[in-house]
C-alpha cells in the first residue's frame, strides 16, 4: 500500500484503508447475525438425540453413518467458527493500527487477515466437496473412505503443525499457499495482494520504508512516519 502502488490503479491513498475499515464493520454485522448459531450444544443436542434413537431395524451401519456424518457437520461449522473468532481478534488489530496511525501493525494485521480469510474459504471448498462425494452414496467402503477423507482435514484445520515438528502428513497444518490458490479462484488478485503485504511485513526494505525515509541521516523518533504511503 505504498503511495506509488496505490497511484499506479489511480486511487487515493486513503481510500484503501476506508474500504477495509468498512468491511471489518461488516463483519462485525454479519458475526452479530450469526452469534445465535455459535452454540453447538443447545443446536446440535436435539439432533444427537435422535441419532442415539434410530431403532435397530435400520441397521447398525445406517446409524454409525449417521452419527458420523453429523460429527463432520459439526466439525466443520466448529474450525469455521474458530476461524471466524481469530479473524474478529485480527480486525482489533487493524482498527488499533488505523487509529494510532502504525504503519507496521497494519501490515501484519492486513496479511494475517488474508491468510486468515483463505483459511475459511479452504474450509468452506472442502466442505462442498464433502458433499459432493457423499452425495448418492450407498456402498460402505466408499462411505467410509469419503468419511476418513474429511476427519483428515478436520484433524490439520484445527491440530496441524509445522512440518518442521511433524512429518506426519495427516498432523501437518493447512499449507497457506493451498489456501491462497483457493481464494484466488474468487479473488484472482489474491496471490499479488498477499506477495506485496508480505514485502511489508518481512525485515526488509518495504517494512524499512514503513518508518523511515531513504535518507540515512534523518533522525527517526516514532513508530510511524509523519509521510508514511501506508496510512
Amino acid at each position: 500500500m505504498s503511495g506509488d502502488w496505490f497511484k499506479s490503479r489511480e486511487v487515493k491513498v486513503t481510500d484503501p484503508v476506508h474500504r477495509l475499515s468498512n468491511l471489518i464493520n461488516d463483519f462485525k454485522e454479519t458475526c452479530s447475525r450469526l452469534s445465535p448459531l455459535d452454540d453447538f450444544a443447545q443446536h446440535f443436542s436435539s439432533l444427537q438425540t435422535s441419532l442415539e434413537s434410530i431403532a435397530s431395524s435400520k441397521g447398525s451401519f445406517f446409524k454409525k453413518c449417521a452419527m458420523r456424518f453429523s460429527w463432520i457437520v459439526k466439525r466443520f461449522l466448529f474450525v469455521s467458527l474458530v476461524s471466524r473468532r481469530k479473524i474478529e481478534a485480527i480486525n482489533a488489530l487493524i482498527e488499533f493500527s488505523i487509529n494510532s496511525k502504525n504503519s507496521i501493525a497494519l501490515a501484519q494485521g492486513a496479511r494475517a487477515l488474508v491468510e486468515h480469510v483463505a483459511v475459511q474459504a479452504e474450509i468452506l471448498s472442502k466442505l462442498e466437496t464433502f458433499s459432493e462425494r457423499i452425495k448418492g452414496l450407498n456402498e460402505e467402503e466408499k462411505i467410509a473412505s469419503t468419511f476418513l477423507w474429511a476427519e483428515n482435514f478436520l484433524h490439520s484445520c484445527y491440530f496441524g503443525r509445522s512440518p518442521k515438528v511433524t512429518s506426519t502428513k495427516e498432523d501437518q497444518a493447512l499449507h497457506i499457499s493451498d489456501c491462497l490458490r483457493t481464494l484466488a479462484k474468487e479473488y484472482s488478485e489474491t496471490g499479488i495482494e498477499y506477495d506485496f503485504l508480505c514485502e511489508y511485513v518481512h525485515p526488509n526494505h518495504g517494512s524499512n520504508s514503513l518508518v523511515s525515509s531513504t535518507d540515512y541521516g534523518e533522525k527517526l523518533s516514532s513508530i510511524t512516519c509523519s509521510n508514511s504511503d501506508l496510512i
